[in-house]
């Protein structure tokens, strides 16, 4: 028996597992892209109190 390729496995599951697995996928990226802006919301980023010092060379 031939192994198959990752695309020729995806390719031979029926198509409606096929949807359903892209838009678990979409779903479960939302979800990620959701969570991951309230937790920025209840945990902002502290900002730096001092800066650093730019210098720039003109020779």
């Amino acid at each position: 028996m031939q192994r198959k390729s990752l695309w020729g496995s995806y390719k031979g599951i029926p198509p409606r597992t096929r949807i359903y697995l892209g838009l678990g996928g979409m779903a479960f990226a939302a979800l990620g892209i959701f969570i991951s802006d309230k937790f920025e919301e209840t945990y902002p980023v502290q900002q730096r109190t001092e800066s650093v010092p730019v210098v720039i060379d003109r020779s």
